[in-house]
């Protein structure tokens, strides 16, 4: 028989620049989010320099709001999405495919 033995890494508590030591799991979360936040930042807006409504135009493109046809799909992109498409079934019909993505 063969066994696995996966190494947990956790931290067992934080020292908090106060001195104060923190061993609960959301005190430690909460501390590590802070630095996190801080360590990354907040971005500053530089002036702009130019005039974005000069630059962008809106376009109105009512084609996109429709639905993709059948044919559509057969004509333009069944070549492409064919072999993902086969071996998904293949892996949903050998039960070897992983569904947690999916629900997220």
């Amino acid at each position: 028989m063969v066994t696995v033995s996966y190494r947990r890494n956790y931290i067992a508590n934080l020292s908090l620049e106060d001195g104060t030591v923190v061993s609960e799991h959301d005190i430690k979360a909460g501390v590590l989010w802070l630095s996190f936040k801080e360590r990354l930042g907040i971005s500053e807006f530089p002036e702009m320099l130019y005039d974005l409504s000069e630059l962008v135009h809106r376009v109105e493109l009512p084609c996109l709001d429709t639905s993709f046809s059948k044919e559509e799909i057969d004509e333009r992109c069944w070549n492409m999405i064919k072999q993902d498409f086969y071996n998904l079934v293949t892996a949903f019909e050998a039960g070897s495919l992983n569904m947690q993505p999916l629900n997220g």
